[in-house]
């Protein structure tokens, strides 16, 4: 769950009850303590054993069409197309520039050999946590890297854009891209911008090293970025609600009603 403060607005004046002053000329009723009904704290949807791994998967899927990714999806589409004007210049810059072990790292910690059993080791590592949170997120992990890598492998066998390198046509998007960001996504989303900076700045990285390696153009990156973000975004949305408000209904010292709404602000 992201790091959030909470700036409470009190939304209502005090209305104060004709009852609690007591009748003319005699002193007023002392009130009791004020007694609020405190706001219901956001909780992890529990999640679901590894049998209905591939029910929910089904799920998040179904979730994808969100009108919560609509946003997301026309930013992605728009930087993919305006991409497009730099490609070649890019893809010529990488082509003449020396061969250096920039790229090598970011190939390797994007593969699927790499990241599929790393996804698989900490969701087991998470079903046996104490730690609800953390349980929660290597859930939505594993579900964001299987839809990942299904959309992915998907839309690059029917695009069948040729590599700059020319090793296959695969090039679009990029698949390495599209995972480090859904992980950087789902660190982002439960452990709040300090954990997710990173995060994100590896992930670009890793975009960054595939331009280096001539496996992938400007294209496929920016693409493959905006792929990651909404399955990221999608998964953890579902088992991890965000509560951007909530209310409070209270009794004030000296009676009457009072209603605040809170406001979370993110760090």
């Amino acid at each position: 769950m992201p790091m959030v403060r909470t700036a409470r607005f009190l939304l209502c004046g005090v209305c104060w009850l004709a009852c609690a002053q007591g009748p003319p000329g005699e002193p007023a009723v002392a009130a009791p303590d004020a007694v609020f009904v405190p706001a219901p704290v956001p909780t992890l949807r529990a999640q679901p054993g590894l049998k209905k791994f591939p029910s929910e998967l089904l799920k998040n899927f179904k979730a994808l069409a969100s009108t919560q990714n609509l946003a997301p999806l026309a930013v992605g589409v728009a930087a993919t197309a305006a991409a497009k004007i730099p490609n070649r210049r890019v893809e010529g810059f990488f082509e003449t520039k020396p061969e250096t072990m920039f790229g090598e790292p970011g190939e390797y910690m994007g593969t699927p050999w790499v990241l599929g059993p790393t996804v698989a080791a900490m969701m087991l590592a998470g079903r046996s946590s104490d730690d609800a949170r953390f349980r929660s997120f290597t859930y939505s992990l594993a579900q964001g890297y299987v839809i990942n890598q299904s959309i992915a492998i998907g839309i690059k066998k029917a695009v069948r854009s040729q590599r700059p390198n020319q090793e296959n046509a695969l090039s679009f998007p990029s698949g390495h891209t599209s995972s480090a960001f859904a992980w950087a996504t789902t660190v982002s989303h439960y452990y709040g911008f300090k954990a997710g900076l990173p995060a994100y700045l590896a992930a670009a990285y890793v975009g960054s090293s595939r331009l280096d390696e001539r496996a992938h153009r400007l294209t496929d990156v920016v693409a493959g970025a905006a792929l990651g973000y909404i399955v990221g975004k999608t998964v953890s949305r579902r088992a991890n609600p965000e509560r951007r408000f909530d209310w409070n209904v209270g009794v004030p010292p000296g009676g009457g009603i009072a209603l605040t709404l809170g406001v979370r602000l993110p760090q």
